[in-house]
């Protein structure tokens, strides 16, 4: 089983991120971890998974890099994909995003529930993981994660649904 580190706010290479050369190193180099695209989100394989994470997390600390970051495995990826409600046809929705996040409770929310800006609209919301619907009527899309940090009182990472897809496909790839 693979298990996944997805930062927020990271983008490789850019200031106040590492390189990937840095992110990598940081989780024991290639033979312990790898990259997924430049979105700071970090597989790791082996038995000692949660060991590397601990460590390179520390690592990333140590070198100023304070970025929050949610651990998940891609058995519990493959399920929220698997479940996230598909948008409908009609309503222009630009991407379906997912969002991950430790807290401790969770609201009691009706959904869908849409953002102020009516730019975001919540779906599905679980313990560590809420399922939305973007739109993006002119060059700013709404603001997914900012939304889903205000209903759960945590920072969140998110990713578009078509990016946790393709991070499934490589990690199935990678066990063949």
């Amino acid at each position: 089983m693979t298990t996944v580190a997805l930062f927020r706010n990271m983008n490789l290479g850019h200031p106040g991120s590492p390189t990937s050369a840095e992110l990598l190193a940081a989780f024991g180099g290639p033979r312990s971890a790898s990259i997924f695209q430049t979105n700071g989100t970090v597989l790791l394989t082996e038995p000692s998974a949660r060991t590397h994470l601990s460590r390179g997390i520390d690592r990333l600390r140590a070198a100023g890099y304070a970025q929050p970051v949610v651990i998940r495995t891609s058995a519990e990826i493959y399920r929220t994909v698997e479940r996230a409600p598909e948008p409908d046809r009609d309503r222009g929705v630009y991407r379906t995003m997912v969002s991950f996040f430790d807290a401790p409770s969770i609201p009691q929310v009706q959904t869908p529930l849409q953002s102020r800006d009516r730019l975001a609209e919540l779906r599905l919301l679980e313990a560590g993981v809420a399922v939305s619907f973007c739109w993006k009527p002119g060059s700013k899309a709404g603001d997914v994660n900012k939304f889903v940090e205000s209903l759960v009182s945590a920072s969140a990472t998110t990713r578009s649904l078509g990016t946790l897809r393709r991070l499934l496909e490589r990690v199935e790839s990678s066990a063949v």
